[in-house]
């Protein structure tokens, strides 16, 4: 069974929200952020006995709210459909001139939440430190990391955390969680004192619970890319596939993102236009992005998620100037041939991993090795019972 514990299902995001509901195998919980989806929370969990909602007011709608929102949400709090508080927290990312505002506003809803023993849903960006800090106060508030991701080695925490992420993580109200990588259940005892789980992560459990459309089939080799801005992108290797793809006609170049355009997350690098043979499959639905990366022959990603979902609807993938994590779970299944070199050539890259086939590029990887974590990742989800059934 599957239970979406984050959703928006709002007629704002979505024209089909009944139809998406009715697609459903299994359970959603759909969180409110202002005054109008909150009252849509409410009239989807009256109507739907697989939707369960959380109430809140988002941290973008702290100039909009008043009293009566907050009124409003506590009269609905003995509706047993309505599951806890949110999706509520601090943003710094858009405006800073409410930052005041922001954090009463954070308050007053978890004191909501404490009262009632409900979980909260936080939303913090640009303000680590702040949300920590308020978190602390209200040591019944607890959080859970599931599939947390590190790249499975031992390091000191300050490489990689602030002081203030360490201390939250080391804290009563950060409990034990799960972990993506088996090596990071070391990491997470020796740094925080925390004894973490592994379990294989959920996201291989992505073909059970969603359907997909494949592509209008082609001749074609079909390359799917997610690249990152920044440092990452290398600037010789684009224009060598707007090049290829221009001057030849034997490979579709798809460029993805994944996430909504409204969430704001500008880091995924897309082509200005679309052109011969190139591609923009920005992020819409999972049913969309399942169906774009089956009908793909290789994804060449630096992001683990995006490799790990192509993977799981039988789509090879590659590790192109990624982070550590993506890399070290390559190697758990017999992926190193998979971690492409910082300056590889698009010739090479082409040669070596784009005309091999995916059914060849498949096999290169540790099958059992894939099972088993297939099989293994069934336990998240009892884990995740476990931790309801305690705290909820």
């Amino acid at each position: 069974m599957l239970i979406d514990t984050h959703c928006h299902l709002s007629k704002d995001d979505y024209e089909n929200v009944d139809e998406i509901i009715k697609n459903m195998d299994g359970y959603m919980i759909t969180a409110g952020s202002d005054d109008k989806s909150n009252l849509e929370v409410i009239e989807l969990v009256n109507k739907y006995d697989n939707v369960f909602g959380v109430l809140g007011i988002h941290p973008e709608s702290v100039t909009e709210y008043s009293e009566e929102s907050i009124q409003f949400i506590e009269r609905n709090l003995d509706n047993p459909k309505i599951v806890g508080i949110g999706e509520v927290g601090l943003d710094y990312y858009w405006d800073k001139t409410h930052i005041a505002e922001q954090k009463e506003l954070f308050i007053k809803q978890i004191e909501i939440a404490n009262k009632r023993n409900l979980p909260v849903v936080i939303h913090s960006r640009d303000a680590t430190l702040d949300t920590i800090e308020i978190i602390n106060k209200y040591p019944n508030t607890k959080f859970c990391a599931i599939s947390m991701g590190g790249d499975g080695k031992i390091r000191k925490p300050k490489t990689w955390y602030s002081k203030w992420r360490i201390k939250f993580f080391q804290s009563p109200a950060f409990i034990n969680g799960t972990v993506r990588l088996l090596g990071d259940v070391e990491q997470m005892k020796q740094s925080f004192g925390k004894d973490f789980k592994y379990h294989a992560d959920m996201l291989f459990r992505t073909p059970d619970y969603f359907d997909y459309d494949l592509l209008p089939q082609t001749n074609k080799i079909r390359v799917c890319l997610q690249f990152k801005k920044g440092r990452y992108l290398d600037r010789k290797m684009l224009h060598d596939i707007y090049k290829y793809a221009e001057e030849h006609d034997d490979m579709e170049f798809h460029f993805i993102t994944t996430h909504m355009p409204k969430i704001g997350l500008t880091y995924q690098y897309i082509p200005q236009k679309q052109s011969r043979n190139i591609y923009i499959d920005t992020y819409k639905s999972p049913r969309q992005l399942l169906g774009i990366l089956a009908s793909c022959d290789v994804t060449i990603t630096s992001m683990l998620h995006v490799g790990l979902i192509g993977l799981t609807v039988g789509t090879p993938f590659v590790s192109y100037r990624g982070p550590g994590k993506t890399k070290s779970f390559l190697k758990t299944i017999g992926g190193d041939w998979a971690i492409l070199p910082e300056k590889i050539s698009f010739n090479e890259l082409r040669n070596k991993i784009l005309t091999k086939g995916k059914d060849i590029l498949l096999k290169q990887y540790d099958q059992i090795s894939i099972n088993k974590m297939i099989e293994d990742s069934k336990y998240q989800y009892d884990f995740c019972t476990s931790i309801i059934e305690r705290f909820a």
